[in-house]
């Protein structure tokens, strides 16, 4: 019985050093817990994030020359719809340190995306075959069905060039000098964008609140012709 105050005074001593790394470790925790700036927390993305949003890309090569990228839920999966004129494809999203990456047709993008304190979605990055691309909501877009849109023919200075759509076709051609028909169309994306081939070439429209900062309603159209690329995107405003 002489060793028992001896054990308890050896347990009280064992407690307190046990108390107080426990508090150390938690001290410390806390203190890198706020160490980190607010608004710096990394914040890792889903697949769900993405739907309601939209992405047109310029690409460096021809093949196409403009993407057209949304979401559609298909089978329980939301997949990534990747159009260009005469091209179509279809991926599942995966969405991986908030990186969105597809391979499509010898072309290959990565984008990186961030999520805001208030939800929404902003696109902070992006490389491979895109030279520029631009995030946008479905909302934003706009229907094209009843409007005109205008660009300047680069070969004849001071000459509009026009592009006009009713519910069903739509016409291209210089000012006063239009085919009395026109050529077929459907939707895509949701209104996003648009797409024809006819046998003049194939085309792939994009409607945008905004394009490089001009901060106008905007048409983006690239016509492939015998299925070649086209050198460049044509830019309308209505």
């Amino acid at each position: 019985m002489k060793n028992c105050p001896s054990i308890s005074k050896n347990s009280r001593l064992l407690l307190a050093i046990f108390g107080c790394i426990l508090a150390f470790g938690l001290f410390s925790c806390k203190k890198d817990k706020e160490s980190v700036p607010a608004g710096e927390e990394k914040i890792n993305l889903t697949a769900a994030d993405l739907e309601g949003y939209y992405l047109v890309t310029e690409n460096n090569g021809w093949n196409p020359r403009m993407s057209l990228f949304y979401f559609e839920k298909t089978g329980g999966k939301l997949m990534l719809m990747h159009d260009g004129a005469g091209l179509r494809r279809g991926y599942e999203v995966v969405v991986k340190d908030n990186h969105l990456k597809i391979g499509s047709d010898g072309q290959t993008f990565d984008f990186l995306f961030e999520k805001t304190s208030e939800g929404s979605m902003l696109l902070k990055s992006f490389s491979g075959s895109a030279s520029h691309a631009e995030l946008y909501k479905n909302s934003e877009s706009f229907p094209v069905a009843d409007r005109t849109f205008s660009r300047k023919w680069e070969q004849v200075n001071g000459v509009l060039y026009h592009i006009g759509f009713n519910s069903t076709k739509f016409i291209d051609g210089i000012a006063g000098i239009v085919p009395e028909e026109g050529y077929p169309y459907y939707t895509v994306g949701g209104g996003a964008g648009w797409k024809s081939d006819t046998g003049h070439g194939s085309y792939l429209g994009a409607a945008v609140s905004s394009w490089k900062g001009n901060g106008k309603k905007t048409l983006l159209v690239e016509k492939r012709v015998n299925n070649g690329g086209s050198p460049k995107i044509d830019v309308y405003i209505n």
